[in-house]
């Protein structure tokens, strides 16, 4: 795990941020066009590459593949590779707070998330954190799998309706 360099998103990481929105209320809401929520994530990671609302995108590149426009050089290892999973992270006081979490679907099940996820802990820690927060739905039943197995417990629920007024 390695942290993104500041700046552009590469198309492997917006294809990710895409992924990991496939149970967000914006996804399954058939109201919600799809180009927009495309463009939602799209814009979310880009602004957490760029360091506007995440401190860092840890994530997992592998080395297998055609080199491309979305490779990059990650660490002083001289690792090139395609990111093939990630995570955002941002630090609020004492709280860290997961924003995107994915694994390439290819790779789901092999414990990436957890990779992920313990990185992202290990970033908390370094910065002061003494607990983490994360918002997700329950019906992502793989994300809330793997945030129970973490030992995360539910703080809060609640439920969001979108409000969709009708054309005049």
């Amino acid at each position: 795990v390695k942290e993104f360099p500041r700046g552009p998103a590469s198309a492997a990481l917006v294809k990710l941020a895409i992924a990991s929105g496939g149970h967000s209320r914006f996804r399954v809401d058939g109201r919600f066009p799809s180009s927009a929520f495309a463009e939602l994530y799209g814009a979310w990671i880009e602004r957490s590459a760029r360091g506007e609302i995440a401190d860092a995108v840890l994530v997992v590149a592998s080395a297998s593949g055609p080199r491309s426009q979305e490779t990059r050089f990650l660490g002083e290892t001289g690792f090139l590779g395609t990111e093939v999973g990630m995570v955002t992270v941002a630090v609020e006081g004492r709280a860290g707070r997961i924003g995107l979490i994915a694994v390439d679907a290819a790779l789901r099940g092999r414990g990436l998330g957890g990779v992920l996820l313990r990185a992202a802990h290990q970033f908390m820690v370094r910065r002061g954190c003494d607990h983490a927060l994360v918002t997700t739905q329950r019906d992502n039943v793989p994300a809330c799998r793997l945030y129970e197995q973490a030992g995360y417990v539910i703080d809060t629920a609640r439920n969001v309706y979108h409000f969709w007024p009708l054309a005049s």
